[in-house]
């Protein structure tokens, strides 16, 4: 039996005529990953809520629009059914597919224009896509782009809902509730011990006794730090800040003189000079040390 997609998205809430809707290609970077008749996966993703799709998810957005890249909005929402609903209010979205996604992977962000185009980010109103807004948003506004956030009423986890909900989304309405974004603060867990001097100890040793690993993390606004559960005395799991983590597998010993983060997903191992450089790029091992005095120096007042 053919799979009828019209018939599954009146029940959400979508009047467009998606069984005219074709696989749409911006260039070779911007595969659009679209449902297809009877293709069985994204047939059970329709069906069944279960995510499933063809091509590379970790570069590609799903768009249905050849001409998105015209529009002054665009609007960037968690999943097909979001993005579908946000369309029919005339604001023009893309789906990324999930909340957890690296921004520095998506091939889409690469043809964004800064001067031309304003973000609206339009995830879902849950903690995943409450950290899923952070990474795109402090990603995009280093880039130089306008960035709005814009949350489903309350009452609602998402737009799909909202316009269950309400009968309709309103390109007027939805942009008068637009936020300018604001990239998150951390709360940074460091551990109040006593300092140890340094002597006469080289510049590493002595610095080594004086930072710690949450020292260096909350310097550089890691949002995977703020969301680390502590496992043991000075022991901590988060997400790696460094690749695409979905479930906590980075290590954080947080004490002085051996205080060391590993991997569990690479098999990496991090000291504090090894965090400094992962997070600033820098190679230059005297210039890193330059960067450990001025992290003690903003949160201890050290020198």
């Amino acid at each position: 039996m053919k799979f009828q997609i019209n018939e599954i998205a009146m029940d959400r809430g979508i009047k467009s005529d998606l069984q005219k809707v074709k696989e749409i290609e911006i260039d070779h970077q911007l595969k659009a990953i679209f449902f297809q008749g009877d293709q069985g996966g994204i047939k059970q993703y329709l069906e069944t809520g279960e995510y499933r799709a063809y091509g590379s998810v970790a570069e590609s957005v799903f768009n249905t629009h050849p001409d998105i890249l015209d529009e002054e909005y665009i609007a960037f929402t968690e999943g097909v059914w979001d993005k579908l609903s946000i369309d029919e209010s005339g604001i023009k979205a893309v789906a990324l597919y999930s909340s957890t996604f690296n921004p520095k992977n998506k091939k889409f962000y690469e043809n964004l224009n800064p001067g031309k185009h304003i973000i609206l980010l339009m995830l879902d109103a849950d903690k995943a896509g409450y950290w899923g807004t952070q990474r795109n948003g402090t990603h995009l506004q280093k880039r130089g782009f306008e960035v709005y956030v814009v949350k489903p009423k309350a009452g609602y986890k998402d737009f799909n809902e909202e316009l269950l909900g309400e009968g309709k989304l309103c390109k007027e309405d939805l942009l008068s509730r637009k936020l300018r974004f604001t990239p998150h603060v951390p709360k940074v867990k460091t551990i109040k011990k006593k300092r140890i001097k340094g002597g006469q100890r080289s510049d590493s040793a002595n610095l080594k006794s004086r930072l710690l690993p949450s020292d260096i993390l909350g310097y550089f606004d890691c949002i995977e730090w703020d969301e680390a559960t502590s496992t043991s005395a000075d022991q901590y799991l988060m997400c790696s800040p460094f690749r695409d983590d979905n479930s906590p597998s980075f290590s954080v010993k947080d004490t002085f003189g051996d205080g060391i983060c590993h991997d569990f997903g690479t098999g990496e191992y991090w000291d504090i000079f090894g965090l400094i450089e992962g997070f600033s790029g820098e190679k230059d091992f005297k210039k890193v040390i330059g960067i450990a005095r001025n992290i003690l120096k903003e949160w201890y007042g050290e020198k």
